[in-house]
């Protein structure tokens, strides 16, 4: 069966069920596997993180991350800091 069914139309509908775009929530997963990595894998660099999941650059990476986290990546995997206290999800 073909479900046809305009982008925007899809979109609207995303965003009715979620409170988020299709973008929204894609920066979210990508976030939420970026930050787990920082998390629980003490070799990880920086750069390789950025590489794993499809940033465009280290700078992309770390401005879309302090946007939803709220502190740079270093910070977040220094400190260890707890995703669920520190995430703002827009």
């Amino acid at each position: 069966m073909n479900y046809s069914i305009n982008q925007r139309t899809f979109e609207r509908f995303v965003l009715n069920m979620t409170g988020y775009t299709p973008i929204d929530l894609r920066r979210i997963r990508r976030y939420q596997v970026a930050s787990n990595q920082l998390l629980f894998n003490k070799s990880a660099k920086i750069s390789e993180i950025v590489y794993d999941n499809n940033y465009t650059d280290q700078s992309h990476f770390t401005k879309e991350f302090k946007k939803i986290s709220g502190v740079p990546p270093r910070t977040f995997h220094q400190e260890k800091i707890t995703i669920i206290e520190n995430t703002n999800y827009f």
